[in-house]
């Protein structure tokens, strides 16, 4: 069987955890989708923006019998197929850190947009 492709293949990929954090806000703030990105290309991508190690364990827990099936029915050289269970890529508590720079970068990348930056809810 052979599968052709009429679209041309995109790299999933995430934003940087500045780009979430700052992208995060703006849609909350019903910022439109245009603006939020003109923003966002605007801003030097840095930083990770990860759950805590409890909230990466409970996003888990949410996939624990769907993972049992797998390592039932797979194996990886032998071994069954399961995910690892360390934690230590996350922090112990949540929250990105930034330094006065990142913030700095953020907000030069906010306001250096000039058309179009009304802000529903803002009455400057």
């Amino acid at each position: 069987m052979r599968f052709t492709l009429s679209d041309q293949l995109r790299r999933n990929s995430s934003l940087a955890g500045n780009r979430t954090l700052v992208g995060l806000k703006l849609a909350q703030q019903k910022v439109p989708p245009k603006l939020r990105k003109a923003i966002l290309n605007k801003l030097p991508p840095a930083g990770k923006f990860l759950p805590s190690q409890d909230e990466a364990r409970a996003f888990l827990a949410n996939f624990a019998e769907p993972n049992v099936r797998l390592a039932q029915e797979w194996s990886w050289r032998g071994e069954p197929l399961h995910f690892m269970d360390s934690f230590d890529m996350y922090p112990e508590t949540l929250g990105p850190q930034w330094s006065n720079d990142e913030v700095n970068r953020m907000l030069n990348a906010l306001l250096s947009i000039n058309e179009g930056l009304r802000i529903p809810g803002n009455s400057a």
